[in-house]
């Protein structure tokens, strides 16, 4: 988390520093009021987010989820967690957290790829959406033409690390960050 905290706040100062060589102070002004505008809207939502993940967290039973990614492996494993993915109801901020409860699990890491890609693949709450603002052929078409992506990630992932599980590649970073 320190690293992406960092890197966010590298990129920040580039952007400030750009919008102030492109416009001075009044341009980061701007820019400043865009951003607390948008925390004002989102800071409910991420509240709410979180502690609905809280709540899941709480309720899902560790059991539970270990007999179940236990019992998903394969093309079916890979095939059931991209839809799963794809039905996976939320934004970003109950999404994240609830992919990082399972690094302690062993999880084939093919089987968490293609439950990662087939939610930002698939993402079937925004077809109506689609349907209404673009148009159902459009949305059809862009749905069959993706419906292999997660798919294809987790084969990929799977023939690079056939046998691995997410807490080993997990344990792998972790010790590789502290050389």
């Amino acid at each position: 988390m320190k690293k992406s905290l960092i890197g966010l706040a590298i990129a920040t100062l580039i952007l400030v520093l750009l919008a102030y060589i492109l416009g001075g102070a009044e341009l980061v002004l701007a820019g400043l009021e865009r951003a607390f505008g948008n925390t004002k809207k989102a800071a409910l939502l991420i509240l709410a987010s979180f502690l609905l993940i809280g709540q899941l967290l709480c309720i899902v039973d560790e059991n539970m989820i270990a007999r179940t990614l236990k019992s998903i492996k394969g093309l079916k494993g890979i095939v059931m967690s991209a839809l799963v993915g794809g039905l996976f109801p939320v934004g970003p901020y109950l999404f994240f957290p609830f992919v990082k409860m399972f690094h302690g699990y062993d999880l084939p890491y093919y089987i968490l790829i293609a439950f990662i890609f087939g939610k930002h693949t698939y993402d079937f709450a925004r077809i109506p959406m689609e349907i209404s603002l673009i148009s159902l052929r459009i949305a059809l078409i862009r749905y069959l033409t993706t419906l292999p992506i997660p798919i294809i990630a987790a084969l990929i992932t799977y023939r690079l690390f056939r046998n691995r599980t997410l807490a080993q590649i997990n344990h792998q970073n972790t010790d590789s960050e502290v050389v």
